[in-house]
Protein backbone atom coordinates (compact mmCIF):
# COMPACT_ATOMS: atom_id res chain seq x y z
CA UNK A 1 0.00 0.00 0.00
CA UNK A 2 3.01 2.77 1.14
CA UNK A 3 4.58 1.68 -2.61
CA UNK A 4 1.11 2.45 -4.43
CA UNK A 5 0.84 5.44 -2.47
CA UNK A 6 4.58 6.73 -3.40
CA UNK A 7 4.02 6.09 -6.88
CA UNK A 8 0.62 8.23 -7.10
CA UNK A 9 2.68 11.00 -5.14
CA UNK A 10 6.27 11.03 -7.92
CA UNK A 11 3.57 10.71 -10.56
CA UNK A 12 1.66 13.38 -9.29
CA UNK A 13 4.44 15.43 -8.34
CA UNK A 14 6.30 14.61 -11.76
CA UNK A 15 3.36 16.24 -13.50
CA UNK A 16 2.91 19.48 -12.17
CA UNK A 17 4.80 21.32 -15.55
CA UNK A 18 4.82 18.86 -18.17
CA UNK A 19 3.31 19.95 -21.21
CA UNK A 20 0.81 19.20 -23.44
CA UNK A 21 1.03 16.20 -26.31
CA UNK A 22 1.51 19.22 -29.02
CA UNK A 23 3.89 21.34 -27.07
CA UNK A 24 6.45 17.88 -25.75
CA UNK A 25 9.95 18.48 -26.91
CA UNK A 26 9.92 22.25 -26.71
CA UNK A 27 12.44 23.70 -23.86
CA UNK A 28 10.74 26.11 -21.57
CA UNK A 29 11.30 29.40 -20.80
CA UNK A 30 10.98 30.25 -17.11
CA UNK A 31 9.31 33.95 -16.93
CA UNK A 32 8.00 35.63 -13.60
CA UNK A 33 5.29 38.36 -14.27
CA UNK A 34 4.21 40.23 -10.65
CA UNK A 35 4.57 36.96 -8.85
CA UNK A 36 3.53 34.53 -10.84
CA UNK A 37 6.40 31.98 -12.30
CA UNK A 38 4.89 30.73 -15.67
CA UNK A 39 7.19 28.09 -18.29
CA UNK A 40 6.49 29.05 -21.56
CA UNK A 41 6.63 27.00 -24.86
CA UNK A 42 6.32 28.44 -27.59
CA UNK A 43 4.92 26.57 -31.49
CA UNK A 44 4.14 28.18 -34.54
CA UNK A 45 1.45 30.45 -33.43
CA UNK A 46 0.25 28.37 -30.75
CA UNK A 47 1.95 29.48 -26.61
CA UNK A 48 1.24 27.12 -23.54
CA UNK A 49 1.81 28.76 -19.87
CA UNK A 50 1.98 26.89 -17.32
CA UNK A 51 2.09 28.25 -13.38
CA UNK A 52 4.66 26.44 -11.54
CA UNK A 53 5.10 28.44 -8.14
CA UNK A 54 1.81 28.22 -5.91
CA UNK A 55 -0.06 31.19 -5.00
CA UNK A 56 -3.19 31.05 -2.50
CA UNK A 57 -6.41 31.13 -4.03
CA UNK A 58 -5.68 32.08 -8.20
CA UNK A 59 -8.04 33.87 -10.35
CA UNK A 60 -8.12 32.96 -13.78
CA UNK A 61 -8.44 37.08 -14.26
CA UNK A 62 -5.00 38.21 -13.23
CA UNK A 63 -3.22 34.87 -14.00
CA UNK A 64 -4.11 34.77 -17.59
CA UNK A 65 -3.06 38.44 -17.48
CA UNK A 66 0.26 37.52 -16.31
CA UNK A 67 0.80 34.24 -18.60
CA UNK A 68 -0.45 36.25 -21.49
CA UNK A 69 2.58 39.34 -20.80
CA UNK A 70 5.19 36.11 -19.59
CA UNK A 71 4.13 34.75 -23.96
CA UNK A 72 4.48 38.02 -25.48
CA UNK A 73 7.99 38.43 -23.95
CA UNK A 74 9.00 35.06 -25.00
CA UNK A 75 7.16 35.12 -28.07
CA UNK A 76 7.93 38.57 -29.48
CA UNK A 77 4.38 38.38 -30.73
CA UNK A 78 0.54 39.34 -29.24
CA UNK A 79 -1.66 37.13 -27.64
CA UNK A 80 -4.60 37.15 -29.73
CA UNK A 81 -6.75 35.28 -27.22
CA UNK A 82 -6.30 32.80 -24.32
CA UNK A 83 -7.97 30.29 -22.17
CA UNK A 84 -7.45 27.17 -20.14
CA UNK A 85 -7.50 27.51 -16.00
CA UNK A 86 -5.30 28.90 -13.11
CA UNK A 87 -2.49 26.37 -14.22
CA UNK A 88 -2.25 26.17 -18.00
CA UNK A 89 -3.21 28.93 -20.40
CA UNK A 90 -3.09 28.08 -23.94
CA UNK A 91 -3.07 31.62 -26.42
CA UNK A 92 -3.37 31.96 -29.90
CA UNK A 93 -0.98 34.46 -31.21
CA UNK A 94 -0.87 37.07 -33.53
CA UNK A 95 2.78 37.69 -35.29
CA UNK A 96 1.35 38.43 -38.69
CA UNK A 97 0.15 42.23 -37.59
CA UNK A 98 4.06 42.81 -36.47
CA UNK A 99 6.30 41.79 -33.38
CA UNK A 100 6.01 43.52 -30.34
CA UNK A 101 7.02 47.29 -30.41
CA UNK A 102 6.66 47.80 -33.71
Amino acid sequence: MRYVALMIFCTALAACNTPSIGFRGIDPVTVTVEGSTLDVRVKGTVAEAIRTNMQYAPRMGPIGGRASVAIEQVSGCKVKRFGGDQAVIVAELDCKSGQLGN
